[in-house]
């Protein structure tokens, strides 16, 4: 286990010593989940509690480093994009810079519409954010509620299908109490 601490901890130095970001060792996210993943193995199946613990402690470490790191290089990724657009970065890295390119055009593109007064462009970008509804059914019951568009929904009874706001559904979906059935206009 000595060579991920060395390697994430060179990493971590290199990141810290430099104004941008660093090139990674080769499939450096992937060799220290795979170290992760075992020492958890060897909290579960160690051979006493000493084992069991250090193994504990050694991998709470190791997450500790790696999401520092991870904060770090995604504050430099943001400041990248901030001065030159979607940085180079590490395959799996390569995600979160897109996305923060995308985050920062929609700012532009924010930034334009007030600068230049443009209310209907403003108005048509709100309305389309807020008028995501889905289709769901619900797998269980669900007292009465106020939706995000102020609407009140329910209650439900399993089985019931309902138009409601995406923001609603998407809570409700990931509890398991309703299933999605798609988007509506």
């Amino acid at each position: 286990m000595e060579d991920i601490i060395n390697m994430i901890k060179e990493a971590l130095q290199a990141e810290l010593e430099n104004d941008g970001l660093t090139e990674l060792p080769q499939d450096f996210y992937g060799i220290a989940a795979l170290r992760i993943k075992q020492l958890r193995l060897y909290e579960l199946t160690g051979v006493s509690d000493d084992v069991k613990e250090a193994a504990k402690g050694l991998r709470e470490l190791l997450v500790s480093m790696i999401f520092d790191l991870i904060d770090l290089r995604a504050k430099k990724m943001l400041d990248e994009c901030l001065k030159r657009g979607i940085p180079q970065t590490d395959v799996y890295e390569r995600p979160l810079a897109e996305a923060l390119a995308r985050f920062l055009k929609e700012v532009d593109l924010l930034k334009g519409a007030v600068l230049e007064g443009n209310v209907k462009d403003l108005q048509d970008r709100y309305r389309s954010y807020r008028s995501g509804y889905r289709l769901v059914r619900f797998n269980a019951g669900i007292d009465r509620f106020v939706g995000i568009d102020l609407v009140e929904y329910g209650p439900f009874e399993q089985g019931d299908v309902v138009v409601m706001p995406f923001e609603n559904a998407k809570t409700l979906i990931e509890k398991k109490i309703v299933e999605d059935l798609g988007g509506v206009q």
